[in-house]
């Protein structure tokens, strides 16, 4: 399922609090909560949600926030597309804060971008299982980058992110779980959620 509009977030709302007594509390302490408000980055094209999803890994946000600053100002205070981005020194992608790990990801996936054989098209007509495959066939990217750029890229309405440490830190707190879940956990505890959980790590997100 993808771009809900408003009024599918309604029955997204309802059931979740239908299914699970916790969410119903979060939704009631905030029924109109909208995703693109939690989601930083909520509707980025296909390459900017990749540069920030790739840049944020294994470091804060903070961290990732001043990494993409200064490579915003590199380029005048606007994010470089992917020719752009191949076009740049690799030594100024590392000043500005890039790893050279990373460095080889983004260019893989911008080469792959400017060829178009990694087409947000293609992207978009796909289930999120094969988006997902596809996005994760890039070395270098895992599921938290691909669960990333699915929510952001594509709005897709039934993605949960459980990679992401804030997400399984917000569901022990409000499960009061005794310790923060595996993936794993996550899943399964999500799993009920569908076809709404990117919904549900929204409010997750926002207790986070």
């Amino acid at each position: 399922m993808t771009v809900p509009a408003d009024r599918d977030w309604d029955e997204g709302r309802a059931l979740l609090g239908a299914r699970d007594p916790v969410l119903r509390r979060l939704v009631a302490r905030d029924p109109a909560l909208d995703p693109a408000e939690v989601f930083d980055g909520w509707g980025a094209d296909l390459w900017t949600a990749l540069l920030r999803q790739v840049t944020d890994q294994h470091i804060s946000n903070a961290a990732a926030l001043a990494i993409l600053g200064r490579l915003r100002d590199r380029y005048g205070g606007r994010m470089p597309g992917p020719g752009q981005f191949l076009a740049t020194p690799p030594g100024t992608l590392v000043e500005a804060g890039y790893s050279r790990a990373k460095i080889r990801t983004l260019t893989d996936a911008a080469e792959r971008i400017v060829r178009g054989s990694l087409s947000p098209e293609r992207l978009a007509r796909m289930r999120d299982e094969e988006a997902h495959a596809e996005l994760t066939g890039i070395k270098g990217i895992g599921r938290f980058t691909a669960d990333g750029v699915l929510v952001l890229a594509f709005r897709r309405a039934d993605v949960m992110p459980s990679a992401d440490l804030q997400i399984r830190k917000a569901m022990a707190r409000e499960w009061a779980l005794g310790g923060v879940p595996s993936v794993r956990s996550a899943d399964d505890r999500a799993r009920p959620w569908a076809p709404w959980r990117t919904l549900a790590a929204a409010y997750l997100y926002s207790r986070a």
